[in-house]
């Protein structure tokens, strides 16, 4: 995808040294080594004793400037599932670049050394992209032993803006990142989730040496809803300047955003032009509607029609190509609309952004690696939609990529003439509200039986949370489509009778406007027990299993939601006759917290009595996805509301 975010900008790199040898030629391992494991390590599943990772830049044949890379790792194997974690070493095998040599060895506790020859790479074909990966299979791997592999590739230099994450699920000892160029290219590395700054080496002539070592890197641990690899300790490393030339700022948004326009928004050819008006034409737009109406229907015709593939290729990106085809790569997905968008003269904005899961988009560093997925922008409607993302709508594109910051690319024109201006803007989330689930129970019990209890249910679900299913309806067969409801329904429990059900809403066409909404008639004898002349009816599980938050050590990391979300339950239960409810008020139950006079987080529940009625509201919002690790307790208390809310159970009995 990031071949097509921007175009070369060309660069003379002019040396002002004669050639030097290069450091990777003469980098090899200790020839014999001798590994041990410190004493206060030895009750871990695993340590890095070493992680070294250099990147060198420099030239071939004198004009011909590549980046090399060298890693080298010796890691310490102390259980079952990380020997079988490490039992391949995959190789780096691809088309833009070469493996230049390959090293591996398996050292055992007491110190017997295998070294490994090329009998032991392996190819094969990764079945979900096709790619062709080869590998190291490591034999004779024991518990407590060790394992070192090297190697080193040769690819085109990548200077404007490189992210490398230094730290693991695993301690690290020795943990070191080497960056050598000659000495013209200035190169800068900015610390992520650290204060670590690099140091330069001066001593050796001709080159620029710049290292970040860390000793004792500890394992930064996974934690129940957190982005644990974005908060890893990492670096990003670009070029600044070169003083051969006076050139500066290689990673330029500004240039950025000048080449994004160019190539997305570029001007079709007549007769792509003409397949573009005509597929506007079959989408049935109302061309009077606003903007909104337009958007959608245009989205659901080119995502219905057009299957967009992963793969890339010179022809997927070609709007005549995949008009004709029905077939398109993200880059030529974004092209369609783009330049259906403007024929529809809607407004729109190229959004540049990374998944928040995997890295922060840092508005402070301009870096390629945080220009990595597509958006479009609509300012009229402040909406988004991601184009290359089949299973996305309008309104709601994927949430990895909301709550975090982008680079907008906005067209301006002087006559003629147009161009793409960027600027940095945070892509707000959709609302709780716009994600809402809502459940409405009507509870009657059987006179002769109170065991078996009759449920009117009525549910409803939109945004994100109709999201993995309300898009595709009309792609799904019928048998699929009844065994969906179904396992819907039975949420709240496998021993549910369904004696009747409607669907409203199904088509696709409705997502992000009505929702997706299932009313059933369903009986149970699953939540109701007899204690001698009492019943115990268990409320809670009505709503479904919930999740409970445990935390025996001190939270590192903030919370991180997928999305902001709205759930809403309503239930009315008709006390039989001769019975009365004794606990009522184990059902009142309030946790929130509020900032600037706002619930951004609650779980409120409570009731009203009414003759042999009695209606209850179990509701709960999440309008914050990202939580300062402060707030943790908090967030924790009004989650597990929910749980706590899951446990009650009423107790009817014999009115006296």
């Amino acid at each position: 995808m990031k071949k097509h975010i921007v175009l070369i900008i060309a660069f003379a790199f002019s040396v002002l040294s004669t050639a030097q040898e290069l450091v990777h030629t003469s980098y090899n391992w200790e020839q014999n080594p001798t590994y041990t494991i410190a004493e206060e390590d030895k009750g871990l599943d695993m340590v890095a004793l070493k992680d070294y990772t250099i990147a060198e830049f420099g030239f071939e044949n004198e004009n011909e400037f590549y980046q090399f890379d060298i890693i080298h790792k010796v890691l310490w194997l102390n259980a079952d599932d990380r020997i079988e974690q490490f039992n391949r070493i995959y190789l780096p095998y691809r088309s833009d670049s070469e493996l230049l040599r390959s090293q591996a060895r398996v050292v055992t506790a007491n110190g017997t050394v295998q070294e490994l020859d090329d009998s032991k790479i392996f190819t094969a074909t990764d079945e979900t992209t096709n790619r062709t990966i080869k590998y190291y299979a490591l034999e004779g791997i024991e518990k407590g032993g060790f394992i070192e592999y090297l190697y080193i590739i040769k690819k085109a230099a990548k200077y404007k803006g490189q992210y490398l994450r230094l730290q693991e699920n695993y301690k690290i000892k020795d943990s070191k990142f080497e960056l050598y160029a000659p000495e013209n290219l200035v190169f800068k590395i900015y610390p992520i989730n650290s204060n670590k700054e690099a140091a330069e080496d001066t001593g050796i002539e001709g080159k620029q040496h710049l290292i970040v070592q860390n000793y004792d890197l500890p394992e930064l641990e996974p934690e129940e809803l957190s982005a644990v690899q974005a908060m890893k300790q990492a670096i990003i490393y670009k070029l600044d300047s070169n003083k051969a030339t006076g050139a500066r700022n290689f990673s330029s948004y500004s240039d950025i955003s000048k080449n994004v326009h160019n190539f997305i928004s570029s001007e079709l050819k007549k007769d792509e032009l003409s397949k573009v008006k005509e597929f506007i034409k079959e989408a049935g737009i109302d061309l009077n509607g606003d903007d909104a109406s337009k958007i959608r229907t245009l989205e659901n015709h080119i995502k219905n029609n057009i299957y967009i593939t992963n793969t890339g290729g010179e022809q997927l990106s070609d709007v005549g190509f995949v008009l004709e085809n029905k077939a398109a790569d993200e880059t030529g997905a974004i092209r369609l609309f783009a330049n259906a968008l403007k024929e529809l003269s809607i407004p729109f904005e190229i959004v540049l952004t990374c998944d928040r899961s995997e890295m922060k988009f840092d508005p402070e560093i301009e870096a390629l690696s945080f220009l990595q997925e597509y958006l479009l922008y609509f300012p009229t409607t402040k909406k988004y939609i991601a184009p290359g993302k089949q299973e996305n709508r309008y309104g709601f594109p994927p949430f990895e990529f909301t709550d975090t910051y982008g680079l907008f690319v906005k067209e301006v024109r002087l006559g003629e003439l147009s161009s793409g201006v960027g600027k940095i803007k945070y892509i707000e989330s959709p609302d709780a509200a716009a994600s809402l689930d809502e459940m409405i129970y009507k509870i009657t019990f059987d006179p002769e039986d109170l065991t078996e209890v009759n449920i009117d249910f009525d549910h409803a679900i939109s945004g994100y949370n109709a999201s993995f299913i309300h898009p595709f309806m009309n792609l799904v067969n019928d048998e699929n489509k009844e065994e969906f409801y179904e396992e819907f329904i039975k949420r709240m429990g496998d021993d549910i009778t369904i004696d009747s059900k409607e669907v409203f809403n199904e088509a696709a066409e409705n997502f992000g406007i009505k929702p997706l909404r299932i009313t059933a008639a369903i009986s149970s004898s699953a939540f109701t027990d007899k204690a001698g002349p009492k019943y115990l009816f268990k409320l809670g599980e009505l709503i479904g299993p919930q999740v409970e938050m445990y935390q025996e050590k001190k939270r590192q990391l903030p919370v991180e939601n997928l999305f902001r979300k709205t759930y809403l339950r309503t239930i009315e239960i008709t006390i039989p006759e001769g019975y009365t409810i004794a606990n009522l008020d184990d059902i009142n139950i309030s946790n929130r917290y509020e900032k600037e006079g706002k619930d951004i987080m609650n779980f409120i529940s409570s009731y009203t009595k009414e003759g042999n009625k009695i209606t209850i509201t179990a509701n709960e919002i999440y309008d914050e996805n990202i939580l300062p690790v402060a707030l943790y307790e908090e967030y924790r208390t009004v989650i597990n509301s929910a749980a706590d809310f899951n446990k009650v159970t009423l107790i009817l009995e014999p009115t006296k």
